[in-house]
């Protein structure tokens, strides 16, 4: 059986909060991402069959094992339009940190996995149709401690997607 599969960052609950009370603010006409929803992507992975997992979850935990927290820093919002949908995205400051693991991750699990593009850290707040957002002023949050990678599966559906954790792999303390 396959699984739709993805590696992402977790968002801590108090940045959800925070993001997701900003989001309803912007009052736009479109859907909101469910706070639950909010994450990092580092790579995506796709149609992954099920027996796979426990390989990708092993090169994962070495990763993870070699790998120190580190912070994201909020530096705007913007619209982005991918696939002809609108996104509203909270861009992160540029992290050598971020993209060395998303790199690391991406050569790793490169038998499973043809996402060559390199992964811009962000979060997605909402898609719409044709909602545009201009001239925002970045919204000031603290830092985003960054401590474990998470396995993912995604279901999507016609207005929404729903995911959930396979794995979660803490970092080197």
């Amino acid at each position: 059986m396959k699984k739709r599969i993805f590696i992402s960052l977790p968002v801590p609950k108090k940045h959800k909060k925070e993001l997701s009370v900003f989001a309803k603010q912007l009052k736009i006409e479109g859907n909101l991402v469910p706070q639950k929803n909010y994450h990092i992507t580092l790579l995506f992975l796709g149609e992954i069959d099920e027996n796979s997992i426990p390989r990708i979850s092993k090169k994962i935990a070495k990763i993870a094992a070699e790998t120190k927290s580190f912070n994201l820093e909020v530096s705007s919002i913007e619209n982005k339009i991918i696939f002809k949908k609108n996104m509203i995205w909270v861009n992160f400051n540029q992290s050598k940190k971020f993209n060395s693991l998303a790199l690391f991750l991406r050569n790793e699990l490169k038998d499973f996995t043809l996402d060559v593009k390199k992964q811009i850290p962000h979060i997605t707040l909402a898609k719409t149709k044709n909602a545009k957002i201009s001239q925002l002023e970045s919204p000031r949050f603290d830092p985003i401690q960054i401590d474990q990678i998470d396995l993912m599966e995604s279901h999507l559906f016609e207005k929404h997607a729903e995911y959930k954790i396979i794995k979660s792999f803490p970092f080197e303390k």
